[in-house]
C-alpha cells in the first residue's frame, strides 16, 4: 500500500522504514515538530521513580549532557515496550514497560507503589516524588490519578508539539494525485489537525476516501468524529482500523490485513 505518515521525528522516520520493510510505499510528511523546553530537573534524590507516556520524555535530559547516575538508578515506568526500549537505550536500568496506554499505566504505578507502601509500613512509601516527564498536551493526567491514590506526584512539561498550520503541499499533492491508499494515526490531536487541515484546504473527502489505520480505540473514535462532521458519507462510510493494542507492532500487523470497522 501507499502510505501516509504524518508522525513527528524521530518516530516518523522509524516507524515508515518499518512500513517500508514490510513492502509498502510511504510518503513522510510530519505535520508536527517536537520541540524540547528549557526545565529544572528536581535532584534526583527528590524523585521516588520517573514516568514516561511518550519516550518524547526523555528530551528531560536533552540539555544537561551525559544523563546522572543518580537518575539512570531511578525505577521508570514506560508507558510501552517501545517507551521502554528508548529509556534503557539511554541508560537507565529499573525499567518497567506498561501495557500500552496511559491510563491503565497509571494502575500499574499505583498498585506498585501501594504494594511498597504496605510491605515497608511507611505511611510515605518509597520517598519523594513520582515524576511524569511529559509534553505540554496531557493525554492523560497521571499526577491527579497518583495524587488521589495518595502518591506524591508531579508532572514536567519537558517538550511540546507543534502543529503546522496549513496542510503540508506533499499531502495536498497526493490527495489530489489519488497517490495515496492509507494514513496512519499515532494521537488523537494529531487525528484532528489533519482532518482539520484537510478541510480548510477542500480536500476533506480525499482524506476521508482512504484506509485509516489507528494507534488506539482512542484515535480511531475521535478520527470518526473529526471526519464525519465535514464528510458526505458519514461515520458509517468510513474505513477505519484500530489497533487494540497501541503499539508500531500491533500497528503493523493491522496494515498488514486488518479488519475495519
Amino acid at each position: 500500500m501507499r502510505v501516509l505518515v504524518t508522525r513527528p521525528e524521530p518516530g516518523g522516520s522509524n516507524f515508515a522504514g518499518l512500513l517500508e520493510a514490510g513492502g509498502h510505499q510511504c510518503l513522510l510528511a510530519p505535520i508536527a515538530r517536537i520541540e524540547p523546553l528549557s526545565v529544572d530537573l528536581p535532584s534526583p534524590t527528590d524523585v521516588a521513580a520517573l514516568v514516561l507516556t511518550s519516550a518524547n520524555g526523555l528530551l528531560a535530559f536533552s540539555g544537561h549532557g551525559a544523563i546522572p547516575e543518580a537518575f539512570l538508578g531511578l525505577p521508570l515506568f514506560a508507558v510501552g515496550d517501545a517507551t521502554a526500549d528508548a529509556a534503557r537505550a539511554a541508560g537507565f536500568r529499573a525499567v518497567r514497560p506498561g501495557p500500552g496506554d496511559g491510563a491503565r499505566l497509571v494502575s500499574v504505578i499505583r498498585d506498585e507503589l501501594l504494594a511498597d507502601r504496605e510491605a515497608s509500613r511507611d505511611t510515605e512509601g518509597r520517598a519523594g516524588l513520582v515524576c511524569h516527564l511529559t509534553g505540554d498536551r496531557l493525554a492523560v493526567d497521571v499526577t491527579a490519578a497518583l495524587t488521589d491514590a495518595g502518591i506524591a506526584a508531579r508532572s514536567i512539561a519537558v517538550y511540546r508539539t507543534r502543529y503546522v498550520t496549513t496542510l503540508p503541499d506533499a499531502i495536498a499533492t497526493a490527495l489530489d494525485d489519488a497517490a495515496l491508499d492509507a494514513v496512519t494515526h499515532f494521537s488523537a490531536e494529531g487525528a484532528r489537525r489533519l482532518v482539520a487541515l484537510s478541510v480548510a484546504s477542500g480536500r476533506a473527502e480525499q482524506l476521508a476516501s482512504l484506509r485509516h489505520y489507528c494507534f488506539s480505540p482512542a484515535i480511531g473514535e475521535a478520527l470518526g468524529r473529526a471526519l464525519a462532521e465535514h464528510v458526505s458519507r458519514g461515520r458509517g462510510g468510513l474505513w477505519i482500523a484500530v489497533s487494540q493494542k497501541p503499539n508500531s507492532q500491533e500497528l503493523l500487523a493491522l496494515l498488514g490485513g486488518g479488519a475495519a470497522r
